[in-house]
């Protein structure tokens, strides 16, 4: 049977090729029509597992607690002046009054993230959010309430996280297109023929 459909695509190579261009072009076309999001969410209802969850979300209401971080980052010593200071607390003040946090934590307070040469600062951030339901806003809010510190001389924002990779628009899109870059370059490695390799 292997040998017979072989030898059909051998001997009617061009109609093989393109049965087999309109066949993916179907496949990208359904993708597309078909739309969704991929979700990090999941749930096993009657489960002991999700019974826990379900329990610790009650006792701790952070929602779907997705983490963030805010990273502030200058020279040493930076983090640790007045000035940067109550510029860093007043934004987490203002974080805490964004729509949909669970629960912010300052870099200052006890507990709170500041590297030994003063250089670094994270502020912690969760979300009463799935993944599913962070949208550009959710970012774009965190990075307005982090603007007067953006501006302040000599200190640098960075942002990590579900809900700024979500937001942010980052998928997988980019890793599968190295994906097809590096399976082009193997095939023609391999066949030493662009026909073959397509």
């Amino acid at each position: 049977m292997v040998v017979r459909i072989g030898g059909a695509c051998a001997r009617y190579k061009w109609i093989t090729v393109i049965l087999w261009i309109l066949l993916l072009a179907g496949v990208a076309i359904a993708g597309t029509l078909a739309g969704g999001r991929a979700t990090a969410n999941l749930t096993v209802p009657g489960t002991n597992a999700q019974r826990g969850a379900d329990l610790a979300n009650q006792a701790f209401p952070t929602g779907n607690g997705l983490p963030g971080q805010v990273i502030v980052y200058g020279d040493p010593g930076s983090i640790t002046q007045p000035a940067t200071k109550q510029a860093i607390e007043q934004a987490v003040k203002d974080i805490k009054t964004l729509p949909h946090i669970g629960s912010v934590t300052s870099p200052y307070a006890p507990g709170g993230m500041v590297s030994k040469d003063g250089s670094t600062a994270v502020i912690d951030v969760t979300y009463r959010l799935g993944a599913e339901e962070v949208t550009s806003a959710t970012y774009n809010h965190l990075r307005e309430a982090m603007s007067p510190v953006a501006k302040t001389e000599n200190l640098h924002i960075a942002y990590a996280g579900t809900p700024v990779i979500e937001a942010a628009g980052v998928s997988t899109e980019i890793s599968e297109v190295f994906g097809l870059i590096a399976a082009v370059i193997i095939l023609l490695i391999t066949f030493s023929a662009v026909l073959a390799m397509i």
